[in-house]
């Protein structure tokens, strides 16, 4: 919301107060879907970084470029990093993060994940 007030009108002074209220439901939608990729990659024995961010990287894997090429491949993006072996996956949606967990699923099983 935005809120404006001018509360010195006699000595023709105009002072404006701006007051922007910005929702924190969607860093908490991002911080609950983090948290839940991070868990799962936890049970899929998956290494990857603890994170605090929008994302995680994950890694290192055996081979990193065969899952980034069998996810673009599938329609799902991620970044490939300098870092051997490692990919970083931004959070999404809670739709696009299930869609990433299930064609990450199959792609790395497949190939294969350092412990």
């Amino acid at each position: 919301y935005l809120y404006i007030s001018i509360p010195n009108v006699r000595s023709k002074k105009i002072y404006v107060h701006v007051n922007v209220h910005v929702s924190d439901a969607p860093v908490a939608e991002v911080v609950r879907e983090r948290d839940e990729l991070m868990v799962w990659l936890s049970e899929q024995e998956i290494p990857f970084a603890q994170s605090q961010a929008n994302f995680v990287l994950i890694g290192p894997l055996t081979d990193s470029a065969e899952i980034f090429t069998g996810l673009r491949d599938r329609g799902v993006l991620i970044r490939e990093t300098s870092i051997p072996g490692c990919l970083r996956v931004s959070i999404g949606t809670p739709a696009e993060n299930q869609i990433f967990r299930k064609e990450f699923g199959e792609i790395v099983h497949r190939a294969g994940a350092d412990s």
